[in-house]
């Protein structure tokens, strides 16, 4: 979990000149003044981010992911707020987050008792 932090570039995750495999993390409500408040790709680096919710993050451009000429992503399985991204099984939806305000991020899901299902269980 990456949540409420504040940079230049990359208010959650900023790769530098690096191969990063991302799988299963939530990356939430980060601030970078300049550029990718979610995710920060730089350099040459290669992002493999895999089954992982990108939401609420601001930027001053490009508030979820920004990926700089000569670096790369490779995308499968994320919701991503506003954009979908190629690759196989991205979404862009509210994932349902039970209660964020209180830093309850756990989706909502009919069997522990919410009214509805996220639409990130399963996809």
């Amino acid at each position: 979990m990456f949540t409420n932090n504040e940079a230049h570039s990359g208010g959650g995750i900023a790769l530098h000149d690096s191969y990063s495999y991302l799988i299963n993390n939530t990356i939430y409500n980060n601030i970078a003044s300049e550029t990718g408040g979610g995710i920060y790709c730089e350099y040459y680096s290669i992002a493999e981010l895999s089954n992982n919710i990108l939401w609420a993050n601001n930027a001053y451009t490009f508030n979820e992911i920004f990926i700089e000429s000569g670096a790369s992503a490779i995308i499968s399985y994320c919701d991503i707020q506003d954009t979908l991204w190629p690759g196989e099984g991205n979404i862009s939806v509210d994932p349902l987050f039970r209660d964020p305000d209180n830093d309850d991020y756990h989706l909502m899901s009919t069997a522990c008792g919410d009214l509805y299902d996220s639409p990130c269980i399963d996809a």
